[in-house]
């Protein structure tokens, strides 16, 4: 059995693993809401379309999907199990992408529970500078920082979201079903919890407000994979967007408090200036740019309203005495 898995494992490394998670998602209930993503992969390279015509030969020709509850049943009949080893190894993976992404179709008793309401979908995205609050239709709150992309897919059992980049405050309204998110190569699970996840470079950050929440890695292929993490209320948990690795946070967070991120406002700690402005500028229409040498090295304490450009560097200019200039490339902060 090791070496079965072993040899499925090689035979699903990288590109296909991806490619089986697309079949079984444009078999699902949301392939209308997910199609032009999947052309997009599809056309980015020719690998990735010789990896999805691989991945529908070893499913069809095991009878993989067709014959499912979940999908309908087929008229064609299963081959023999020894002789498509691959194939039946290729079956549990599935249910278990399935699983993840879409929820367990008989999670509510069995084959003979009661059809699952028709799935919910939507893709919520920001633009560059805002910060806006979404209503789902569980009634929970998804509030995304600037710059970010999340679907949304709810079915009778399941209520999954991808966040696929910039980062999103969740207030979950209670409901059996459970609430999963997930970023990168890990996926938080929770019931009724408030709780924030995000991007950060290469890392995904989830930060638990109040509540319980757990987060797991993201089922691969025939791969082993990390355990499941507790989160602790006030605590951040961190890991690596490509694999689940655990990482540490990031060093800065000892002098930000941004619990209030939603509405604008951060709070820094002898935070080098150079580095505010940065964070300012993720808002700013119009780039604020720290003029001399030695100005990048003052630092700023105090609460600051990010997403109100002029405020922010009316205030900067005031406490570090800086002159201000509108120019084609900017706003200028430079010594006086």
């Amino acid at each position: 059995m090791t070496d079965a898995v072993g040899d499925v494992q090689d035979e699903t490394s990288g590109v296909e693993d991806e490619a089986i998670a697309w079949l079984v998602r444009m078999r699902g209930p949301d392939a209308a809401v997910l199609k032009g993503r999947f052309e997009a992969w599809l056309s980015q390279s020719p690998e990735h379309r010789r990896a999805h015509e691989w991945a529908v030969r070893h499913f069809d020709d095991a009878g993989i999907l067709k014959q499912s509850a979940r999908h309908g049943a087929g008229s064609g009949r299963i081959r023999p199990v020894a002789r498509w080893l691959v194939g039946s190894a290729l079956v549990a993976a599935a249910a278990s992408i399935a699983l993840v992404l879409f929820g367990n179709p008989f999670g509510r008793g069995g084959a003979d529970a009661p059809k699952s309401t028709p799935a919910l979908a939507s893709s919520l995205a920001t633009r560059h500078g805002e910060i806006r609050t979404f209503r789902l239709a569980d009634g929970s709150l998804a509030t995304l920082d600037t710059d970010s992309k999340l679907s949304v897919a709810m079915d009778g059992s399941t209520r999954h979201l991808e966040l696929e980049q910039g980062k999103a405050r969740f207030i979950i309204s209670r409901d059996s079903r459970p609430f999963l998110v997930t970023a990168g190569a890990g996926t938080v699970s929770a019931t009724a919890a408030t709780f924030d996840v995000g991007y950060d470079n290469r890392q995904i950050m989830v930060r638990l407000i109040s509540g319980s929440a757990e987060v797991q890695p993201v089922v691969r292929p025939a791969v082993y994979t990390a355990p499941a993490r507790h989160v602790l209320a006030g605590h951040n948990l961190c890991y690596r967007a490509s694999d689940f690795q655990a990482m540490p946070p990031p060093s800065r967070l000892s002098e930000v408090n941004d619990a209030g991120w939603p509405s604008g406002w951060v709070e820094y700690r002898a935070v080098p200036l150079a580095v505010l402005i940065e964070q300012a500028n993720r808002y700013a229409e119009i780039p604020v740019v720290l003029d001399g040498a030695t100005s990048g090295s003052l630092e700023a304490s105090g609460r600051f309203r990010l997403t109100d450009t002029d405020a922010f560097v009316g205030r900067i200019a005031e406490v570090f005495g800086l002159d201000v200039s509108r120019r084609a490339d900017g706003i200028h902060l430079t010594p006086k």
